[in-house]
């Protein structure tokens, strides 16, 4: 319940804000407020809702200026303290995080009254495990175990042990904290995943170096803090293993989904499955090799050995199943890079042979479990010198195999059994592959949406939620974020306007040099065309393409003079290209950006920064991917029109956020010229050009 001390408590400190930094008061900010203040504070605790429900969640759209980090923090602060909750702030981008995380938070714990902690979380993946490190350096010139080699097949040469000697050093020295985007230099991928642990690796409390952890040490201060930022990775990965893991119980958090728009694709990529074939049984011969060294290295207990021992028979079993079912993958004709099974429906001989893996996997998923927890169990008995390295090196083996072995038999499965009546349905497909000249067959599995697993895992076990972004809904339409999430009715919807004076601070210019992509060499003619005659020699301008052909079609055809000050997005990296442009307008030169999707949204171009948006085509995305295919497919049997449903609102959605790049603040000015004549020549331009904001809108006739 909204109590008078919550709202009290509320409105002093956005006085306090306001008048402290000399604002005035934005009335879209005052109602986002009160919008999140009312849902979240009535929403009744995961037990007294009734079996199914979600938690009460409000989705807000907020226009560019609204200023919605300030809005969502003010309202949930006061009720999160009252309610003993924990906030977690979740992102898409680096940009954003960084941005709560050095610039709002701290200002609005200075100007606003309010007393809160607040740190950053990440992933296992972004620490050193110095466990993993120690052994890796003290097994130099020793043979070591070959059983991930199928799956990490560079070795550490001495360059790498001497960069991994480095880390040691700089973290026992107390130069680094262990938090690889903290590390002066560059850190390369091949050498940091032999010295990083998964959850299934990490010995936790039993390691004997959990006072120097650099992950523990980080948990502990997330621990303690009232709000925590975080990623959307690390949300959907922590409620996959259960919630409460990583980040505190979901039933004890509020969530806020800035960037929301993004998190249902997050969750189609995160609750994917996949296994390769070949790699499996190459990976299965060698796990049944280090089965026996396993047993000799550690003195087991009874109920150990006996759980290494029945471990061997259904991996074999698993491997000889493998080798044996190859004609049943043969449904890639020799030109195809892949093929997916119509609707999702696997034939009878392969939901046949998938069931047959079934009971093997199961026993090892359950075998492999009782070995994990034997070693717990025989925590003390080898807390000695080498045998305690011994335990932790054979506890990451084992945890990283019951890993694979989860995935495979939740890919199995999803191959084994139809899908749920009145649900969309997965998308499965076989991928041709070669790797290092092998040629294999990789299944994959995957939603085409994200709404069941969003429902499973979030909004049911969730206290509560609030999702926002400038772009969810399509002209005030939530329908394809309702369809994206599983979101209901019976959530609150609201859609603000951004503050600024869009008619009069900018331009949506449709000009005489647009033409429709369809007839591509006009299109790039036009393009260019416009560069040239339209876009000044000294302003700041971004020119925003659907394809990185096109894009480099458009850089060879530019004059010498226009090359010169262009910086295409691939030839160095996005960081580096900004810091480039800005560097040039700050000495009053002109600079053009060429760039491709990434540069639509999540970098800040402020004032002479950027006067001058060009974007070559409406975006709308090809279903050229499996699953997307899939979403298509099972729309238009089901009568619906997957254009009108998914194209035109993704589209529009990727359009309000190129556009977004113009106006960041209050006082600037410029132009967004589309070049695609399609916006006024088809229908569906009219409710494209509703979504965008209030632009003067000028429409040149064509030559």
């Amino acid at each position: 319940m909204l109590t008078d001390e919550m709202k009290q408590d509320i409105q002093l400190a956005y006085s306090n804000f306001i008048t402290s930094k000399d604002y005035r008061a934005r009335m879209n900010q005052r109602i986002m407020i009160a919008e999140i203040a009312k849902v979240v504070a009535n929403s009744p605790e995961v037990e007294e809702r009734a079996s199914g429900d979600n938690a009460a969640i409000a989705v807000v759209e907020a226009g560019t200026g609204i200023g919605k980090t300030i809005a969502y923090m003010i309202s949930l602060l006061p009720i999160a303290k009252a309610l003993e909750k924990k906030i977690i702030i979740s992102t898409a981008t680096v940009a954003l995080q960084e941005q709560i995380l050095h610039k709002d938070l701290p200002d609005l714990r200075e100007h606003s009254g309010l007393e809160f902690s607040f740190a950053l979380a990440k992933g296992r993946g972004r620490y050193l495990c110095t466990s993993k490190l120690i052994n890796v350096l003290g097994a130099q010139g020793q043979e070591q175990t070959q059983l991930f080699d199928v799956d990490m097949p560079t070795t550490l040469d001495r360059y790498g042990m001497k960069r991994l000697e480095n880390f040691k050093n700089a973290y026992l020295e107390g130069d680094w904290n262990g938090d690889k985007d903290s590390w002066d230099g560059e850190v390369y991928d091949r050498e940091w995943r032999h010295v990083t642990a998964t959850h299934y690796e990490c010995g936790g409390r039993r390691c004997q170096f959990i006072d120097s952890c650099p992950f523990y040490s980080a948990r502990s201060a997330m621990q303690e803090a009232d709000c925590v930022i975080v990623n959307h990775d690390l949300v959907l990965s922590d409620l996959a293993l259960g919630g409460g893991v990583v980040l505190p119980a979901p039933s004890d958090s509020i969530y806020v989904f800035d960037e929301g728009h993004h998190l249902h694709e997050k969750a189609i990529n995160h609750f994917s499955q996949h296994i390769r074939i070949k790699n499996t049984e190459q990976w299965l011969h060698q796990f049944l090799q280090e089965i026996p060294q396993c047993a000799q290295q550690l003195p087991w207990a009874k109920h150990g050995q006996s759980c290494l021992d029945k471990l061997v028979g259904p991996v074999k079993n698993f491997r000889e199943m493998l080798l044996s079912s190859g004609p049943v993958w043969q449904q890639l004709s020799a030109d195809q890079e892949h093929f997916r099974f119509p609707d999702g429906v696997i034939p009878e001989d392969i939901q046949a042979v998938s069931q047959g893996f079934l009971s093997p996997l199961r026993d090892i998923v359950n075998t492999l479990e009782g070995l994990l927890s034997t070693l717990k169990d025989m925590e003390e008995d080898l807390k000695v010198g080498s045998l305690q390295a011994m335990m932790e090196h054979w506890q990451s083996i084992l945890g990283l195999s019951l890993r694979r072995f989860q995935s495979s038999l939740q890919l199995w499965v999803s191959y084994s059994y139809p899908d749920k009546e009145g649900c969309a349905p997965r998308a499965r497909w076989l991928n041709r592959l070669e790797i290092q000249g092998d040629a294999d067959i990789q299944l994959n599995s995957s939603p085409i949406l994200g709404d069941d697993v969003l429902s499973d895992y979030l909004w049911r076990d969730c206290f509560s939620a609030v999702l926002t972004s400038a772009t969810l809904s399509t002209a005030g339409d939530f329908g394809r974020l309702k369809m994206q999430t599983g979101l209901d009715d019976d959530c609150h919807y609201a859609s603000l306007e951004s503050p600024f004076d869009y008619p009069n601070a900018a331009v949506l210019l449709v000009p005489t040099q647009a033409a429709d992509p369809v007839r591509e060499t006009e299109h790039l003619e036009g393009i260019v065309s416009y560069v040239h005659e339209r876009v000044s020699l000294t302003e700041g301008t971004l020119v925003l393409f659907n394809s990185q052909r096109q894009m480099e079609e458009a850089f060879d055809a530019l004059s010498s003079v226009y090359q010169d000050i262009t910086l295409a997005q691939g030839a160095s990296s996005k960081q580096s290209i900004v810091r480039q442009h800005k560097a040039r307008i700050d000495e009053g030169e002109g600079s053009i950006i060429f760039g491709l999707a990434s540069f639509a949204e999540g970098i800040d171009l402020p004032g002479e920064y950027l006067t001058h948006v060009i974007i070559a085509r409406i975006p709308f995305a090809v279903p050229s991917d499996p699953a997307s295919e899939a979403l298509y497919e099972w729309l238009e049997k089901s009568s619906r029109n997957p254009f009108f449903e998914v194209s035109v609102p993704d589209a529009s959605m990727k359009l309000v956020q190129a556009c977004g790049r113009l106006l960041r603040n209050e006082n600037d000015r410029g132009t967004v010229a589309l070049l695609d004549r399609r916006i006024v020549s088809k229908g569906y331009g009219r409710k494209i050009i509703e979504s965008l904001p209030p632009f003067k809108v000028i429409v040149e006739p064509q030559k």
